[in-house]
């Protein structure tokens, strides 16, 4: 081979090697995206530690509450149709999208709770508010337990009457 030749084959190569495979395009794109998730996720966690405070027991019992709460109401309608939230006890996106949007307003309201704090430089308004929700989402997911049939104990169950209004202490 003369120098004419591999100077032809090393053109070639450059040329081959400058242009981008499919292969590593679609890399470049995932990491691309994985790039562009983990901002965002950092982005969010940022603003809910900012919004919230440090995430402690008490934010994390209420939102598991939260969601046994919703998911259970949504049991209650689909499966044994015994919803109180609609006249035929069946599931109505309607209330679903309520329910939603009342558990929205209040991590909202938990989040000024923490807000005031910050501002009064103290750290239990956001603690209190936390578990006044969070003993009010346990009686809505012993409620939804009774509708489903699970049988609660009698001083429970009193006790959840009391606190609901329908009956005295």
């Amino acid at each position: 081979m003369d120098n004419c030749q591999l100077s032809t084959i090393n053109y070639q190569l450059t040329i081959i090697e400058g242009v981008e495979s499919p292969r590593n395009m679609q890399k470049e794109k995932v990491n691309e995206m994985k790039e562009k998730i983990c901002a965002l996720a950092g982005l969010l966690g940022g603003a809910m530690a900012s919004l919230f405070g440090p995430w402690t027991s008490d934010l994390t019992a209420l939102t598991v509450c939260m969601a046994v709460d919703f998911l259970s109401g949504v049991a209650v309608a689909l499966l044994f149709h015994k919803s109180k939230k609609t006249p035929t006890g069946a599931y109505s996106s309607a209330c679903g999208f309520a329910g939603l949007c009342k558990k929205a307003m209040l991590l909202a309201l938990v989040a000024v709770g923490h807000q005031m704090d910050c501002v009064l430089g103290l750290d239990y308004i956001r603690t209190g508010l936390c578990v006044a929700f969070l003993l009010n989402e346990i009686m809505s997911i012993m409620e939804n337990a009774g509708l489903m049939g699970i049988p609660i104990p009698a001083v429970l169950k009193s006790a959840l009457d009391v606190l609901q209004g329908h009956k005295e202490a």
